[in-house]
């Protein structure tokens, strides 16, 4: 038990050439064949296969538009095909970062999965970042297609006038309102030598924002680990709050869940007298939620602390009715899991959450853009410690290093002489890490330690590891990090 004490193709322009935004059309796809597509032999495309055709892969919350899992493939092989004329027209796919901007949307979800499927380096921006920090991104990245909704096509326009070293060819996707039909056949193909992934930036708090580039088996092993750890199902409907371009919005939120066949359901931005009246509808006489008829329950809920901070608030505000009926939806019989995390839990939310929803303990858990989830408290309440963040995921190894003395902190040596509590490093490796920080070989080398026990990233995050008296089985495996 680790506790932590944390600190359309438009022609490539010269940069003196600004194309107007009229010329940033909407491209349908023309020359398709749905009797029969290929995907790269991987698991996530393996899994969209075997999910029942007919369920529900992507929701949004307030117009209630669905989209199955037969659609999701059909349309992602569309967008697959439109990438690959791209690379017709001599625009570098394969293991070259490939930027978009799209809003919180089942159009995100089918443009991050294309570019997986090209096996390109899909570069998530956030719509809200100034355009200097949007600038600093692409011109670090070098990317040579921007992808943008018809929501941010203005915005990409923006982007083009901003003197960029390298000005990418720019495709403006039209809004998909309606999912395709199916595809009568999709074969699988064994990437030669992948290249692809996904890349997101670090916040730069200190220094300027690095690339991290986590290659597709890294994302898979992310997305495995979570589905077993958690226990994701066809079953779950998550509900999304979050932005996407961090680890939490991406892999959490939406690679893990459509590995298992869950549910996704779109509401952001975040407004939690919103996310309340959604919560509650299935729980209430006059249910008109748009998503169904009734509404189904949110069985999954992953978010940070302002979150559940900002719901505690809130709900007092509500009708009476409205109060009873979202006490109901997050309690432990409806609401299965309820995570937090990218943030310290403070103990008296953790506790104010567990009063209001009849006892729903918040699970907390640790990671970073650079490994994913890396540890996790338990599924048994009595495994959901206040102030930790739990045990290695499957994986994941884990090994505290105490700076002060340059000693590993091996199990039994949590102590010093005088008793007090030994307080080291987390370092990790596994099959979660990610490759490198992009064109930067200098920060990548000096990220990782190799020494007799082999090579570690040092995530500069520090810890304590406690044995939990009384706990399940993960508390031994945690003991021994």
């Amino acid at each position: 038990m680790l506790a932590r004490t944390l600190p359309p193709l438009l022609r490539a322009a010269s940069r003196h050439t600004r194309p107007s935004i009229a010329a940033l059309t909407c491209h349908r796809q023309s020359r398709f064949s749905s009797t029969s597509a290929a995907l790269p032999d991987l698991p996530l495309f393996r899994a969209l296969t075997r999910h029942s055709p007919s369920s529900t892969a992507v929701v949004h919350s307030v117009s209630g538009r669905a989209f199955s899992y037969s659609s999701l493939l059909s349309d992602v092989l569309r967008a697959q095909d439109r990438l690959a004329q791209c690379g017709a027209a001599g625009v570098a796919l394969r293991g070259a970062p490939i930027a978009f901007l799209a809003e919180n949307s089942y159009d995100y979800v089918v443009t991050l999965l294309s570019i997986l499927a090209c096996d390109g380096i899909a570069l998530p921006l956030s719509p809200s970042f100034p355009v200097g920090e949007l600038r600093y991104i692409l011109d670090n990245s070098q990317t040579g297609i921007l992808l943008a909704t018809e929501k941010y096509a203005k915005r990409a326009h923006e982007l083009l006038q901003a003197d960029l070293e390298k000005t990418p060819r720019v495709q403006v996707l039209e809004k998909i309102k309606v999912g395709a039909d199916p595809v009568a056949q999709v074969r699988f193909q064994e990437p030669a030598n992948p290249q692809g992934g996904m890349m997101l930036y670090t916040s730069g708090t200190t220094n300027r924002p690095k690339g991290v580039l986590i290659p597709q088996s890294a994302l898979a092993a992310q997305a495995s680990s979570l589905v077993e750890a958690w226990a994701y199902s066809p079953a779950d409907r998550l509900l999304h709050l979050l932005p996407l371009h961090h680890i939490h919005g991406t892999v959490n939120a939406i690679l893990a869940p459509l590995l298992a066949g869950s549910s996704i359901e779109f509401m952001f931005p975040f407004n939690p007298t919103s996310v309340w009246t959604r919560l509650a509808a299935p729980f209430q006489n006059n249910n008109n939620n748009n998503t169904n008829n009734p509404a189904e329950k949110i069985t999954f809920l992953t978010a940070v602390p302002t979150i559940y901070n900002r719901l505690l608030s809130t709900h007092p505000s509500l009708p009476p009715t409205a109060q009873h009926a979202a006490r109901t939806a997050i309690s432990p019989h409806h609401l299965r899991l309820n995570i937090s995390g990218s943030a310290a839990l403070p103990t008296p939310t953790k506790a104010a959450w567990q009063s209001l929803s009849n006892g729903n303990v918040l699970l907390e858990r640790y990671g970073m853009t650079e490994v994913g989830m890396a540890l996790s408290c338990g599924l048994a309440f009595n495994d959901r410690v206040d102030g930790s963040v739990g045990w290695p995921l499957p994986s994941v190894e884990v090994r505290l290093f105490d700076t002060d003395t340059n000693e590993l902190i091996r199990p039994g040596e949590e102590t010093d002489a005088s008793g007090r509590e030994r307080v080291g490093e987390i370092q990790l490796r596994g099959p979660t890490v990610f490759k490198e920080y992009w064109r930067n070989e200098k920060a990548t080398r000096e990220e990782f330690v190799d020494d007799a026990d082999g090579k570690w990233f040092k995530t500069g995050d520090v810890a304590v590891r406690r044995v939990v008296e009384g706990a399940g089985a993960g508390a031994g495996a945690g003991a021994g990090a």
